[in-house]
C-alpha cells in the first residue's frame, strides 16, 4: 500500500481498531483475536507514526492474538506476576473500545 503521491508512505483505510500491549522489547504485542480477524493488513499507531504489524499467533477460543512490530520503539513492556490469579481476586480490563463513538480516552472496567 503506498500513497497516490508515490512517496512510499502507507495510505491506510481504517476499518477497525483495537488495543494491544507489548510483552517484550522485541516488539511482540498481545491483542484480541477478534481485532485482527479478517484484516488484510495490520498497523500499529504510536507516537504519531504508523508501523506495519504481522500476526504471528491466534487463539480463537481465548480471543487472543500475538502481533509482531519489530520497528516499534518501546520503552516499557507489560509485566506479569508468576504466581497466577487467586480465587475472588479483582481483575481489570483496559482499552479503547469504539474510540470513534466513545472517545479516545482509556476505558477501564
Amino acid at each position: 500500500m503506498t500513497s497516490p503521491e508515490g512517496n512510499g508512505e502507507p495510505k491506510l483505510e481504517i476499518v477497525g481498531s483495537g488495543t494491544a500491549f507489548a510483552v517484550n522489547m522485541d516488539g511482540d504485542l498481545v491483542t484480541n483475536e477478534h481485532v485482527v480477524d479478517g484484516c488484510g493488513s495490520n498497523w500499529i499507531a504510536s507516537r504519531g507514526r504508523v508501523y506495519p504489524a504481522v500476526v504471528v499467533a491466534k487463539d480463537v477460543t481465548n480471543d487472543l492474538a500475538v502481533i509482531s512490530v519489530p520497528d516499534l520503539p518501546l520503552t516499557k513492556v507489560a509485566k506479569f506476576r508468576t504466581d497466577g490469579p487467586r480465587l475472588g481476586e479483582d481483575v481489570m480490563a483496559a482499552g479503547f473500545p469504539y474510540a470513534e463513538m466513545l472517545g479516545i480516552n482509556l476505558k477501564t472496567r
